[in-house]
C-alpha cells in the first residue's frame, strides 16, 4: 500500500501530512485547505487592521474543525514555507504584514502617550484616560495593547499602565 502511496505521492496527486501516525490527503484538497487559510487570514486583517494576527487555535477551529492537527499543522507549514503567512507565538499573520494605524488612530495613539507620559510614574487605569480623552473605547484598546507590543507602555495588571520612560 506504501509502494502505491508514494507513486501517488510522486505524481502530486497525494500529499503526506505524517509519518506517524501515516496520513495521507489528496492534493486538491490540501491546496484548496491551504487557500481556505490564506483567505480566512486575510479576511480577518481586514475585519482587524488593528490587530496583529488571529490565533492558531481560532483559525483552526474556523476552518479545520475535526480535521486531524496533523492536516492543520502541514498546510500552516506549507503556507510559512511559501512566504503567505508568518507565526509568531500562535499568532498567524500574513507575511511580511505591519500593523499600520490610519491618521486618526495614530492621533489618537498620540493622545493616549502624551497622557501617560504627563501622569509620569503615577499608574492610571486606562479607561480612566480613554474616558479623559473622549475617543473611541474599542480603538483606544486596541492601540493600547499596540503600545504595549512596542514596550512604550507597562502593564502593572490587567487595567493599569505606565509610561516606559517614566
Amino acid at each position: 500500500l506504501r509502494d502505491r502511496v508514494h507513486a501517488l505521492v510522486k505524481a502530486s496527486r497525494l500529499r503526506v501530512v505524517s509519518e506517524n501516525p501515516f496520513v495521507i490527503v489528496s492534493a486538491s484538497v490540501f491546496k484548496q485547505a491551504a487557500d481556505a487559510a490564506a483567505g480566512a487570514v486575510k479576511r480577518f486583517h481586514e475585519a482587524n487592521p488593528l490587530v496583529a494576527g488571529i490565533g492558531g487555535e481560532e483559525l483552526k477551529a474556523r476552518l479545520f474543525g475535526d480535521a486531524s492537527s496533523a492536516l492543520f499543522q502541514a498546510v500552516i507549514d506549507k503556507l510559512v514555507a511559501d512566504k503567505k503567512i508568518a507565526v509568531a507565538q500562535d499568532v498567524i499573520h500574513e507575511f511580511g504584514r505591519k500593523v499600520t494605524l490610519k491618521a486618526d488612530e495614530e492621533k489618537i495613539r498620540g493622545q493616549i502617550a502624551e497622557r501617560f507620559q504627563s501622569l509620569g510614574l503615577q499608574v492610571a487605569p486606562a479607561d480612566e484616560v480613554i474616558d479623559a480623552l473622549k475617543v473611541d473605547r474599542i480603538t483606544a484598546r486596541k492601540i493600547i495593547q499596540l503600545m504595549l507590543k512596542d514596550n512604550a507602555l507597562i502593564k502593572i495588571n490587567e487595567e493599569l499602565f505606565v509610561d516606559r520612560a517614566a
